[in-house]
């Protein structure tokens, strides 16, 4: 990316540090929160589950995973629109950023000390409430500071910075399936090492000089979706469709390899620990064709529709074969059409706002899509294996959700 000569990016205040730098601190605060996420959802929460409660991980992994969507939403609502608000030194949003990720680290620290489902959910609960939190504020970076025809590679930083924070997170959990808890400590310091750097690459300046937002929040007006806007609507319901669809398979991977493939759970972790390189590689290609090739081509629909269905038919892939192998590669397809998603969906999303003013909170009302497709994912796959009808439906119905998804895209008219 890079800077205007004049100091000011076409339609946009001057910035304190050019483009480029914008672009590696939205990937640095990303990685410091997705990093927890990841290794915790993927893998150190389910085995703790399993400790703890064994005959019923599988109903406490989709409740926990409910209820922590259901806290994320607020979360991300409530903070997007008082940084929308905030006048401070640091800017409208990195302050806010810079205490999510103190949070995700205290709270991750927490799950370490979970001797009881109760500890672990509360730690949970609170990761998930700083993610969304941080993540509404670092979204709302890029209508804020990033011209229209350069979003797309913003969006990637961004989508490469959540896909390789997950993947790192997996890893560095991935060896502590049986003791847990110096896997949730090793995750807890990711984000306390990078808070620095996000501030150090991507200050922004000082909000103290803009109009004063006002007296309080009006909590009614905060949760009020915007009116006579039917494309913020429809890439809403494409999102959720396509989170669904992802949230399905994903929440369950643990148990996929356990009790569907048949593995223990050292040879599972073994998997995950190479699914998550596999998935890497295949979503940091898909970051790198998604982001800048909807830059170069002005088509953000199509892009984002085609990763949707790339993401579909990889969930489809495990059917073929109850194998490790089969999952490996369901990986990797799934891996590249999550970076395209990831790396052109945020774009599309700040390019549908409806008003400038309100730019964190209507993104935090759009992460709504992200936690009702955490939560339904979750509840609708453990209730097709609770009825008895295995996993294979579970699979059928994920490419189902990123197809409608995929579909769900097109009515858009302001963005091509």
């Amino acid at each position: 990316m890079r800077r205007a000569a004049s100091g000011s990016v076409a339609g946009h205040p001057p910035q304190p540090v050019g483009l480029k730098r914008v672009g590696w601190g939205l990937f640095t605060a990303t990685v410091a929160v997705f990093a927890p996420f990841g290794g915790a959802t993927i893998v150190l929460v389910p085995s703790r589950l399993e400790q703890l409660d064994a005959p019923h991980k599988i109903t406490l992994l989709a409740i926990l995973t409910a209820a922590a969507a259901i806290v994320s939403f607020p979360a991300s609502v409530i903070v997007g629109a008082v940084s929308d608000r905030t006048r401070s030194r640091l800017g409208r949003r990195n302050g806010w950023i810079l205490g999510g990720m103190l949070v995700c680290a205290a709270s991750t620290a927490l799950m370490a000390t979970a001797d009881s489902v109760l500890v672990l959910t509360a730690g949970f609960l609170t990761l998930n409430a700083a993610l969304s939190a941080t993540a509404a504020a670092t979204l709302a970076i890029i209508p804020d500071r990033v011209p229209d025809e350069r979003k797309g590679t913003a969006s990637a930083a961004q989508g490469a910075g959540l896909l390789l924070g997950m993947t790192l997170g997996a890893l560095v959990a991935a060896p502590f399936t049986v003791t847990v808890w110096p896997g949730f400590l090793a995750l807890a310091v990711i984000p306390l090492v990078l808070l620095p750097v996000f501030q150090l690459l991507a200050p922004d300046e000082s909000s103290l000089d803009l109009p004063p937002a006002g007296k309080g929040l009006d909590l009614r007006a905060t949760f009020t979706f915007p009116r006579r806007a039917p494309d913020y609507y429809w890439a809403f319901s494409a999102r959720l469709l396509v989170i669904f669809g992802f949230y399905v398979v994903n929440g369950f991977q643990l148990f996929i390899l356990t009790d569907y493939v048949g593995m223990t759970k050292a040879e599972s972790a073994a998997i995950i620990g190479s699914a998550a390189i596999i998935n890497l590689v295949g979503s940091l290609l898909g970051v790198v064709l998604g982001g800048p090739l909807s830059d170069r081509l002005g088509r953000r629909k199509l892009v984002t529709a085609i990763a949707a269905i790339i993401i579909g038919f990889g969930n489809l892939f495990p059917i073929l074969a109850a194998e490790p192998w089969a999952i490996l590669i369901s990986t990797g397809i799934s891996g590249v059409g999550l970076g395209m998603f990831f790396s052109v969906d945020a774009a599309l999303q700040a390019q549908v706002l409806p008003s400038e003013e309100t730019r964190g909170r209507d993104l935090g009302l759009l992460s709504l899509a992200n936690n009702a497709g955490q939560v339904a994912g979750p509840l609708v796959g453990a209730s097709i294996v609770g009825a008895g009808l295995g996993f294979s439906p579970v699979f059928i119905v994920a490419f189902a959700g990123c197809l409608v998804g995929a579909v769900l895209l097109r009515p858009i008219r302001s963005v091509q």
